[in-house]
């Protein structure tokens, strides 16, 4: 989020302002040190006049993966990108059911990693 807001040249209060959260708030969330919502994750891409690709898109290109389909592309990456087409197509209340359940899954995964 950081690379993305110094693009466009916003301070990081002035997002925290048009966020309605206080610039600490907003500090640890391009930190990584607090989560945020769905809903609030939408409104920072509206603030920052940015798409779900373009924010997602770092990460599906960044995260090497050892299978790839017939093409030569990378599963994860294909599955990544899939997944969020399908996303970007639900409402704001599905949505954030899919989130709590990847959020519910992530311990999960992560000792399976």
């Amino acid at each position: 989020m950081r690379a993305l807001r110094t693009d466009r040249q916003i301070a990081q209060a002035e997002v925290a302002t048009l966020l309605g959260v206080k610039e600490a708030t907003y500090a640890r969330y391009e930190n990584g040190s607090s989560s945020m919502t769905v809903g609030r994750l939408i409104h920072v891409f509206e603030v920052l006049d940015i798409t779900p690709e373009e924010f997602f898109d770092p990460f599906v290109n960044e995260r090497p993966s050892r299978s790839k389909d017939k093409s030569g592309e990378t599963v994860k990456n294909k599955l990544m990108g899939e997944t969020v087409d399908h996303l970007e197509k639900l409402d704001d209340t599905i949505l954030k059911m899919v989130h709590g359940l990847v959020i519910a899954m992530e311990p999960r995964t992560i000792r399976r990693q």
